[in-house]
C-alpha cells in the first residue's frame, strides 16, 4: 500500500494536470489574472476621479491673450446698465471678433444665459465664458461690479505646475484681464504662475492617506475579494469529485482521506501562489508604501492559504456540487461584510471572530495597517493600531491565520467522516481460508430513520443476516431486485457503506481491492494512461509500465489511450473503469450493473475483459442483466429482501429451480403423453414438460422414434430460477408452457384530434394543475415589482410635478467671492513702494466689496489685520523665493508690482480657479485707479431639484423589474430539460397551442403585477404625467420580458442557468441603456443630445424590451423634459413620448411569440437535402441487401394493413448518414423490435417516425397518415409514445393520465384514466407525485401516458431501461396484455426482453442488416446449443480431470467451441444445431439437389438427432465424466445480434474498423478443434 507521501503525491500532481494544463486558459484568468488585475484596480482605485496632477512651482509668463483663447462663443449681459457698459464690452468684444475664432453674444437678461450656454451634465456647455455687468461707477461714485461664468468642468480639471494649461490661467485670467483693462484703458499684461500649497510628494501622500480612511470605513471588504476565488474553485472541485463517487472510490481503493484533502490543499494553492504574491506586491507598494512589503505578502500568502483550508472545511459539508463553491465565496464576503461593518469591536470580540473564521482575520488586519498608514507610520506588528478599539497587535492575526490553516483541514476530515464516513470495524482484512476471497458471515445493514422522522417511519433493513464465501479466482453474480440488498452488500464489501451487524471479511491488504460503480466514475479531463497511472500509484506508490500496458490492451483501449475520458463512448468509459478497477495488482474486484445501459455489441466487449480475468482475479458483480449472469458466472447468489434465496451455479440453480425443460412440438400427430410426461396442446404446438435432462433426453428420443420432424427444447434459464425464487416477482410467473397466461384485454375509449383553441384550454388547465404544486416561483414573481415599486417610492417625496418650463430643470450654482471661501488669507507684496496705508485702504475697499458688513464692522475687513497678513519683500527673487519657501501659508498669492509688466502668483489647487479670480482681481485693483469687485459662478446645470432622488428611484425599481420576469422561465426550462414538451408534442399538442396557453397564463400574474403597481403608484404620490399610459407599458413589457424568457427557456441548459440568464441579461440590459443615456447627458455635445438620445435609446430597444420600460418611466416622471418640444409637452402617444416603447413593445410581442411557435413546430424549416434527394427504387435495393430485408421492403411497400410502415427513409447530420434507405413495417397486434449497436440510427428513426425530426428521403406512414405532411397532427393522434426517458411533470400521476386523456381527445377520460392505472399498476401510487415514483413506477407512468389515447400505433422507446429484473418482467406482462389490436414498436438493449416480447425484429446499423422473426433470425445468424457442465467436485477439481473433460467434449462433438478459461470444476461449449456426427452424411440427402422446403426439412431432421445426441451422451457419460450438472440452452438473442452486426462489419461506437484480416468478432476466445471419429457417435 502506498505511503501518504505517495498518496498525496500523485493526487497533487493529477489535480494540477486538471487544473492548470487541461483548463489552463480558465485557471490563469480565474487564478492570476482576473484576482491580480482587481487587486490592481484596487490599488489604482485612490487615483480614480482625480485628474491627472502635476503639483509644484510654475515659471511666471504673460496672461494669455483674450482672443487667442478663446474657442467657443463669448457672452456678455450688460443688464441694460446703460453706453458705458456697452462701451466697455465692445473694446472687450472687438479683438475676439477681428480674430473670428469665436461668436460673441451680447445678452440682457442674466435668465437668458441658460438657453445660450445650457450645459450637459458634467458642466460642458458650447460657451467660452460669459461676463455679466451687476454694477458701474456713476458720476465717480460706486466701483465696478461684475460676475465671470464659466463651465462647472473648469472647477474639476487637472492642476498642472508644469504648464499654464490650467483652467484658471486658459478661462478665467485672459477674460478677467480683458474686462479689467478695458475698464481701465489698460494695455497691460501682467506676468502669472501657479503654485501648489502640496508638494508633488505631499500631494501623493494624501490621496494615500485619503484612501486609507475610505479602507478602513468600507474597502477592506473589496481587497478580501481578491483572495476568495480559490474558495469557489477548490470547494466546486472537492463537491464534485464527492458528487460523481470519486472520494468515495478513492477511500475504497486504499487512498487516504488525508492524502485526498492534503492533494486538493497543496494542489490550489501552488496554482494560486503566484496571483497570491502579485496581489501581495501590488497592495504592498500600490496602496501600503510605509508598511515593510515582507509583511504584506507574508500575510498574504498566509491567508491565501487559511482560505485553501477553509475551503475544504466548507467543502466538506455538500455532498453536490451545484452552489457549494459560489455559497462559500458569499459565506466568505459575508463575513467580510460583518467584520467591516462591526470593526469597532472589543479587544475579545475581535480575537474570536478574527480566530474563528479567515474573511474577518483579513479583514481585521488590512483595517489595521490601513491605521498605521493613515497616521503615516509604517505598521509595527508588536503594537496596537493607532486609534483602534481593540488592542491586537498585528502578529496576533499572523497566529490566527496559521491556526486556521493547520485546524481547518483537520475538522474537515472529521466533517466527512461524520457526515459519509462509512469506516466500520466489522470490515476487516483477512479471511480464515486461504480459499476465500471474501467472507461474508450474518451480515446485516439497517437503515433508521432520520432523527425528525423516527415516529413516522421504521427502520429499514436491506441485508438480512446473509452469510455467503466468495472462492479466490471465481466469477459471482449478486442478483436480485431493486432494495434486495445486492448493492447494499456491495457497498459494504467495498467500504462504501457501514456495517449494522455480522462481519465482513476481505483477504489479502486493502488495495487488494478494486470497485467498478454502477456510474462511470472518473477525471473527464485525464486521458486514459493518466487514469491508470494516478490509480496504480495511488496503491502501490510506484508506476509499472508493463501492468498498465497490459490493462489497456486486455481492456481494448489500446485505439483510446491518449483521449480524455470525456470523449469516450459509454462502453469505452465502463471499459476504463474496468481498468481502474484492475490496476495495482487487484486480487478482488467489485463490479457493480458492468453493463448498464449499454447496447449488446459494448455488452460483449464488457464480457470478454471480464472473462479473462477469470482465475486471476476474484469477481463479484451485480446486474439486472440475467443473460449477463448466465454467460459470465461461475457462481450465482440470488437475494430478495435482503435475504439469501439460493446460490449456487448456474447450472446447479436451473437444475434446481428452473423448473425443467419445455420441448416444443409443431407436428400435427405429437402424442398427448411421452414416458409418463404429458404434453399440453395449444392451437399450434404440443409442449412437454420435463424436470430434469434425463425427461427431457426421453421426449426428444421418443419424438424421433416417432418421426416428429419440427419440434426444439427450451432449457431451463436463470430467468426462470429468478422468477421462481425471487419474492418481488410473484406477479409475474409464467405458465408451465412458459408463456404468459391470458391477461384481461384492456378497453379503453379511442381519442380524436383537439382543435387548437380547445388544445391551448387545456394546456392552461395544465398550468393551473402545475400552480397548485408550485407556487413560490409565481408569488415572488408577483411580489418582487410590487415591493420594489412600493419600497423604492421614497425616492419620489419631494419631487415636483412634471414641466416644460426650462427653469424647472435647471440646478443653480451660487456666487464665489472672497466672503464665502472659508480662507485665510496671506498675501505677500512687493517692492515696499508699492505698499503702504493707501494700498492697505484699496484692499479694504475691494474686499469690503465683497462683503454684506460695513468697512471695518465686524463683518468687515480691517486695516490693520489687512496689513498684519501681508508680507512685504524687497526684490523679485526675494518674491519668488519667499513663495517657495512658505508656499503652504501664501493664499490666494502674491504680487510683485515693480515698473513694466507686474507678476501675480497663484495657489493652483484647492480651488485654484477662485484663487486666480482673487489674485488677479487684487492686482488689478491696486495697479489700477478704479475699484473692480470681480466674482465667480458656474453656468446653471440641466439637473433639476429631485433628479438625483428620480434616478434612484428609475434604477432601483427597473432592476426589481428587471428580474421577475426570470421567474417565468423556470417552469418552461424545466419542462424541456425533463423532456415533458417532446412528449406533448409527440401526442398530439401544437406549438402554437402551447406556447397560446403559457403566454395567457403567465399574463394573468404580469395584468396583476401592472394593475397592482400602477395603483401604488398613484397611491403613492401625483407626480406622474398620464400615468395610464404607464399602466400599457408596465403590461406590454411584462408580457414582451416573458416571451423573451421563453426564447431563453429553449437554449438553456438549467433552470439555474435560464434564470440567470434572463435575469442577467434584462439587468445588464438596463444598466447599458442608463450608461448610455447619461453619458449622452455627460458628454455629448448640447446641440446632438436628443438625438444621440434617441439613437441610444431605440438602438437598445430592439434587442431587449428593458430600454422601452426604463424610456416609459422617464417619460412617466418627464425626467429631463423628455416629454418637452418647444417648452410645451407634445402628445403622450408620440414617439419620444409613451408611443415609441409602446409600438417596440407590441413588435416585440408578435416578433418573439412567432420565433417560439416557428422554432418549436420546426414545421417552416427548409430543408434542402430532402428536395434534393430522390427516393431509392426497389429494383437497386434488391440486389444490395439480404432477401430477408428485401422481401420485408417489397411486403410494406405493397401493403396498407400495416399499423406502421417506414418506407426508404434517410437521415443525414451534415456529412455523417445516420440512417439510409430504412423500411419495415409493424403489423396490427405485432410486438417488431428495432435492435442496433449505439450510434446505429434507432433513435434517429424513431424521431422521425415520431415527427421530430424530417426524413431527408423517404416516407413514414401511421396508419395510412403521411406522418410529414399537413396530415402530422391526425397521424400523431394514432400514435402512443412511452419515450426512453420519463418525462415527468410537476402533477401526480391521477393528473398526468387526465392531462394527456384530455389533449388526445378522450371521450370519457376518467374511464380511460381508472383503466389505464389499473393495467399498469398504479393505481395505489395515484396521487403520488411522479417525480416521487420508483424508476419502475416511472416507466409504467410514461407507458400509461402513450395509452391514453388508445392508440393504435405504439412506441416504446426501451421501457424497461434502469428497471430491475422483477419489474421488467411486470412490465412485459403489461405489454403483452396491451399488444392485441395494435402495432408496437420496440427499441431495446436487452435480448432478453426482445426474446420475452417481440414477434419479429430488424437489426439497424445505419441501414437494415436483418429482419425475421426472434426464430428466424436464431436459427439462420445463431444456430447452436450452449451447454454448461459442473462437475461433481467443482470447485475443487484438479486440472487434469478439467482436460479430461474438454478433451471427452472435443473428441465427441465435431464443431464444439469450448470456452478457454472455466472456474475449477465447471466448463461451457457450444456445438452447432444442424452438426453430423461420425462424417457421414445425413440419408435424407442422397446427393439429390433439394428445394427450400427439402432444406429445411432436412436441417429440422439434422437438429433433432443434434440435441438427441447432446442428451444421449452427456447422459450416458455422466458417471463417467463425474458430472453434476449440466444445462443445454438454445442460442441466445445477443448472440444473434453480435454475429449479424459482426457479419456487417460494424464496431463498437467510437472504434475506427480494424482492417479485415485483423478484425476480431465480438464474442468470447473459444477453443475449436475437429472431432474425432468414435463409436458413440
Amino acid at each position: 500500500m502506498a505511503s501518504l507521501y505517495h498518496q498525496t503525491y500523485i493526487l497533487t500532481k493529477k489535480n494540477i494536470r486538471i487544473i492548470a494544463l487541461r483548463h489552463s486558459s480558465s485557471t490563469v484568468f480565474r487564478a492570476f489574472l482576473l484576482p491580480v488585475a482587481f487587486a490592481w484596480f484596487l490599488a489604482y482605485a485612490k487615483n480614480l476621479f482625480i485628474p491627472v496632477s502635476q503639483f509644484g512651482f510654475g515659471d511666471p509668463a504673460p496672461i494669455r491673450n483674450l482672443a487667442d483663447s478663446v474657442d467657443k462663443k463669448l457672452l456678455f449681459v450688460d443688464n441694460n446698465l446703460g453706453p458705458i457698459v456697452t462701451d466697455v464690452i465692445d473694446r472687450i468684444a472687438k479683438p475676439v471678433r477681428d480674430a473670428g475664432r469665436a461668436e460673441v453674444v451680447v445678452l440682457r437678461d442674466n435668465d437668458e444665459l441658460f438657453q445660450a450656454c445650457r450645459p450637459n451634465l458634467a458642466g460642458q456647455s458650447n460657451c467660452f465664458g460669459a461676463v455679466v455687468f451687476n454694477e458701474f461707477p456713476s458720476d465717480g461714485q460706486g466701483k465696478w461690479n461684475y460676475t465671470i461664468r464659466a463651465d462647472a468642468a473648469l472647477l474639476f480639471g487637472a492642476v498642472r505646475s508644469d504648464n499654464h494649461d490650467n483652467p484658471a490661467q486658459r478661462v478665467i485670467m485672459p477674460l478677467q484681464l480683458a474686462v479689467d483693462n478695458a475698464i481701465n484703458n489698460s494695455t497691460v499684461i501682467p506676468n502669472e504662475f501657479l503654485y501648489t500649497s502640496l508638494s508633488e510628494e505631499e500631494r501623493k501622500d494624501r490621496i494615500r492617506t485619503r484612501y486609507m480612511g475610505a479602507l478602513i470605513s468600507v474597502l477592506a471588504v473589496a481587497f478580501s475579494i481578491s483572495m476568495v476565488g480559490v474558495s469557489y474553485h477548490l470547494t466546486g472541485m472537492l463537491a464534485t469529485e464527492r458528487q460523481i463517487g470519486l472520494s468515495q472510490l478513492i477511500n475504497s481503493m486504499g487512498g487516504r482521506q488525508w492524502a485526498r484533502l492534503l492533494s486538493h490543499h497543496i494542489a490550489f494553492s501552488l496554482v494560486y501562489l503566484p496571483g497570491w504574491i502579485m496581489i501581495s506586491l501590488a497592495f504592498a507598494f500600490a496602496v501600503f508604501q510605509k508598511t515593510n512589503p515582507g509583511i504584506v505578502v507574508i500575510f498574504h500568502i498566509l491567508t491565501g492559504l487559511a482560505f485553501s483550508s477553509l475551503s475544504l472545511l466548507g467543502g466538506s459539508f455538500f455532498r453536490k456540487s451545484q452552489l457549494s463553491g459560489i455559497t462559500i465565496v458569499i459565506g466568505s464576503l459575508l463575513l467580510a461584510i460583518v467584520a467591516q461593518v462591526v470593526s469597532k469591536l472589543s479587544t475579545g470580540a475581535t480575537a474570536i471572530l478574527g480566530v474563528l473564521f479567515t474573511p474577518m482575520s483579513y479583514v481585521y488586519f488590512m483595517i489595521l495597517v490601513a491605521r498605521f498608514e493613515r497616521e503615516n507610520i509604517g505598521t509595527n506588528l508588536l503594537e496596537r493600531a493607532p486609534t483602534s478599539t481593540h488592542a491586537l497587535p498585528g502578529i496576533a492575526f499572523f497566529a490566527f491565520i496559521i491556526l486556521q490553516i493547520i485546524i481547518y483541514p483537520i475538522l474537515a476530515t472529521f466533517v466527512e467522516s461524520w457526515l459519509y464516513g462509512t469506516a466500520s470495524p466489522n470490515r476487516t482484512i483477512g479471511t480464515t481460508s486461504e480459499e476465500n476471497a471474501i467472507e461474508i458471515e450474518n451480515f446485516t445493514r439497517k437503515y433508521p430513520p432520520s432523527w425528525w422522522s423516527r415516529r413516522t417511519k421504521e427502520t429499514v433493513i436491506a441485508v438480512n443476516d446473509l452469510s455467503i464465501n466468495v472462492r479466490k479466482g471465481c466469477i459471482v453474480s449478486l442478483l436480485g431486485a431493486n432494495g434486495s440488498g445486492k448493492s447494499t452488500t456491495n457497498n459494504a464489501i467495498s467500504g462504501l457503506d457501514t456495517i449494522s451487524s455480522g462481519e465482513i471479511r476481505i483477504s489479502g491488504v486493502k488495495t487488494d481491492l478494486g470497485v467498478c460503480p454502477q456510474n462511470n466514475v472518473v477525471w473527464d479531463d485525464l486521458s486514459v494512461l493518466e487514469h491508470l497511472r494516478v490509480w496504480q500509484y495511488l496503491k502501490v506508490g510506484y508506476l509499472d509500465t508493463e501492468e498498465i500496458d497490459g490493462i489497456v490492451k486486455s481492456c481494448d483501449l489500446v485505439q483510446k489511450k491518449d483521449a480524455l475520458a470525456k470523449t469516450l463512448s459509454g462502453g469505452q468509459k465502463r471499459k476504463l473503469q474496468l481498468a481502474i478497477m484492475f490496476i495495482g495488482g487487484s486480487k478482488i474486484g467489485i463490479v457493480d450493473e458492468a453493463s448498464s445501459g449499454l447496447d449488446p455489441l459494448s455488452r460483449r466487449k464488457l464480457w470478454d475483459i471480464i472473462l479473462s480475468e477469470r482465475n486471476k482475479r476474484t469477481i463479484l458483480l451485480t446486474t439486472h442483466y440475467l443473460e449477463e449472469a448466465d454467460f459470465l458466472s461461475d457462481y450465482i447468489v440470488i437475494l430478495s429482501k435482503g435475504q439469501l434465496k439460493c446460490a449456487g451455479s448456474s447450472a446447479e440453480l436451473k437444475a434446481r429451480y428452473g423448473g425443467g425443460y419445455r420441448v416444443h412440438c409443431f407436428d400435427d400427430g405429437a402424442p398427448p403423453i411421452i414416458d409418463g410426461i404429458p404434453g399440453k396442446q395449444l392451437y399450434d404446438q404440443t409442449v412437454y414438460r420435463a424436470d430434469d435432462t434425463v425427461g427431457a433426453g426421453a421426449v426428444i428420443k421418443a419424438l424421433n422414434k416417432l418421426d416428429m420432424k419440427d419440434f426444439h427444447i427450451n432449457g431451463p434459464t436463470i430467468e426462470d430460477v429468478f422468477l421462481k425464487v425471487a419474492e418481488e416477482t410473484a406477479a409475474a410467473r409464467v405458465s408451465v408452457a412458459g408463456t404468459q397466461e391470458k391477461q384481461s384485454k384492456v378497453e379503453l375509449y379511442t381519442g380524436k384530434r383537439v382543435g387548437m383553441i380547445p388544445q391551448a384550454w387545456i394546456m392552461f388547465q395544465k398550468r393551473l394543475v402545475i400552480l397548485r404544486h408550485s407556487l413560490f416561483p409565481m408569488i415572488a414573481a408577483v411580489l418582487i415589482p410590487i415591493l420594489a415599486a412600493g419600497i423604492t417610492l421614497r425616492f419620489l417625496k419631494g419631487f415636483e410635478v412634471a414641466s416644460c418650463n426650462p427653469s424647472a430643470a435647471m440646478s443653480n450654482f451660487e456666487n464665489v467671492n472672497i466672503s464665502s471661501l472659508d480662507i485665510d488669507v496671506d498675501i505677500i507684496f512687493g517692492p515696499p513702494e508699492a505698499v503702504g496705508l493707501p494700498a492697505a485702504f484699496k484692499l479694504q475697499e475691494v474686499f469690503g466689496g465683497f462683503s454684506e458688513g460695513p468697512i471695518g464692522g465686524s463683518d468687515g475687513f480691517d486695516v490693520l489685520e489687512l496689513l498684519n497678513s501681508t508680507h512685504v519683500v524687497n526684490s523679485y527673487d526675494s518674491f519668488i523665493n519667499y513663495i517657495k519657501d512658505n508656499y503652504k501659508d501664501v493664499i490666494p498669492g502674491g504680487f510683485w508690482l515693480a515698473d513694466g509688466a507686474p507678476t501675480v502668483g497663484f495657489v493652483g489647487n484647492d480651488g485654484g480657479l477662485y484663487n486666480a479670480l482673487l489674485a488677479l482681481n487684487i492686482l488689478d485693483n491696486l495697479r489700477d485707479n478704479a475699484t473692480i469687485i470681480t466674482t465667480y459662478t458656474n453656468f446653471d446645470v440641466s439637473f433639476g431639484p429631485g433628479t438625483g432622488d428620480s434616478l434612484q428611484f428609475i434604477t432601483y425599481f427597473a432592476l426589481g423589474m428587471s428580474v421577475f420576469p426570470a421567474f417565468f422561465v423556470l417552469y418552461p426550462t424545466l419542462e424541456r430539460l425533463r423532456n415533458v414538451r417532446a412528449l406533448h408534442y409527440s401526442n398530439g399538442v401544437r406549438a402554437g397551442s402551447l406556447w397560446i396557453a403559457y403566454t395567457l397564463f403567465d399574463f394573468m400574474f404580469i395584468l396583476v403585477i401592472s394593475v397592482v403597481v400602477t395603483v401604488v403608484l398613484v397611491a403613492s404620490t401625483s407626480v406622474w404625467w398620464n400615468i395610464g399610459h404607464l399602466f400599457a407599458i408596465l403590461m406590454l413589457y411584462g408580457l414582451a420580458a416573458v416571451l423573451f424568457a421563453y426564447i431563453v427557456s429553449l437554449l438553456a441548459k438549467s433552470q439555474l442557468a435560464a434564470f440567470a440568464m434572463v435575469s442577467g441579461y434584462n439587468a445588464v440590459l438596463f444598466l447599458l441603456y442608463m450608461i448610455g443615456y447619461m453619458s449622452v447627458l455627460t458628454y455629448s455635445p448640447i446641440e446632438d443630445q436628443n438625438r444621440n438620445i434617441l439613437i441610444v435609446h431605440f438602438t437598445l430597444a430592439i434587442i431587449s424590451p428593458v430600454p422601452s420600460f426604463v424610456r416609459g418611466l422617464f417619460a412617466s416622471l418627464n425626467l429631463f423634459q423628455i416629454n418637452c418640444r418647444d417648452d410645451a409637452f407634445v402628445p403622450p402617444q408620440d414617439m419620444i413620448a409613451y408611443g415609441g416603447p409602446i409600438l417596440y413593445l407590441v413588435l416585440q410581442i408578435i416578433t418573439y411569440f412567432s420565433i417560439m411557435v416557428w422554432w418549436e413546430s420546426g414545421a417552416y424549416r427548409l430543408d434542402t437535402r430532402r428536395i434534393l434527394t430522390k427516393t431509392k427504387d426497389t429494383e437497386r435495393d434488391a440486389t444490395e441487401t439480404d432477401q430477408e430485408v428485401f422481401e420485408e421492403l417489397k411486403r410494406v411497400d405493397s401493403s396498407t394493413a400495416d399499423g406502421l410502415r417506414v418506407l426508404h427513409v434517410s437521415k443525414s447530420f451534415g456529412k455523417v448518414q445516420a440512417v439510409e434507405d430504412v423500411s419495415f413495417g409493424v403489423k396490427p397486434g405485432e410486438i417488431f423490435a428495432l435492435l442496433g449497436p449505439n450510434g446505429a440510427g434507432k433513435s434517429t428513426t424513431i424521431s422521425m417516425i415520431r415527427g421530430v425530426l424530417r426524413p431527408d428521403s423517404g416516407d413514414i406512414f401511421v396508419q395510412g397518415l403521411k406522418m410529414h405532411s399537413k396530415d402530422k397532427p391526425e397521424a400523431r393522434s394514432h400514435l402512443g409514445v412511452c419515450p426512453q426517458f420519463d418525462a415527468c411533470d410537476q402533477m401526480t400521476t391521477r393528473e398526468h393520465l387526465r392531462f394527456y386523456a384530455n389533449i388526445r381527445g378522450v371521450e370519457n377520460v376518467d374511464h380511460n384514466v381508472q383503466v389505464v392505472l389499473d393495467a399498469v399498476g398504479l393505481t395505489e401510487f395515484s396521487e403520488r407525485m411522479a417525480w416521487k415514483l420508483s424508476g419502475g413506477n416511472r416507466r409504467k407512468l410514461s407507458l400509461a401516458i402513450a395509452l391514453m389515447g388508445n392508440p393504435s400505433v405504439m412506441l416504446l422507446d426501451e421501457p424497461s431501461s434502469s428497471m430491475d429484473s422483477a419489474s421488467q418482467r411486470l412490465l412485459w406482462n403489461i405489454l403483452r396484455s396491451i399488444a392485441p389490436g395494435r402495432s408496437l414498436l420496440l427499441t431495446s438493449h436487452s435480448m432478453l426482453e426482445v426474446d420475452a416480447l417481440a414477434n419479429r425484429a430488424g437489426i439497424i446499423s445505419r441501414k437494415m442488416l436483418a429482419v425475421g422473426t426472434t426464430d428466424y433470425l436464431r436459427e439462420k445468424h445463431g444456430n447452436h446449443y450452449h451447454i454448461h457442465i459442473v462437475l461433481k467436485s467443482s470447485p475443487n477439481t484438479p486440472d487434469e480431470e478439467m482436460e479430461s473433460v474438454k478433451s471427452w467434449i472435443l473428441n465427441n462433438f465435431q464443431g464444439a467451441e469450448v470456452e478457454d478459461k472455466s472456474f475449477h470444476g465447471q466448463t461451457k461449449f457450444k456445438v452447432p444445431s444442424t452438426m453430423t456426427f461420425g462424417g457421414e452424411e445425413s440419408p435424407v440427402d442422397g446427393g439429390i439437389s433439394r428445394t427450400d422446403s427439402q432444406e429445411e426439412k432436412v436441417k429440422a431432421q439434422q437438429r433433432n438427432e443434434t440435441i438427441n445426441t447432446l442428451f444421449q451422451l452427456l447422459e450416458g457419460n455422466k458417471e463417467k465424466l463425474g458430472i453434476d450438472f449440466y444445462s443445454i440452452s438454445r442460442t441466445s438473442m445477443d448472440e444473434v445480434f453480435l454475429n449479424i452486426v459482426g457479419n456487417a462489419n460494424v464496431v463498437e461506437e467510437g472504434y475506427q474498423l480494424e482492417q479485415e484480416g485483423s478484425r476480431k468478432k465480438p464474442v468470447s476466445k473459444w477453443r475449436r478443434r475437429k472431432a474425432k471419429k468414435t463409436d458413440g457417435a
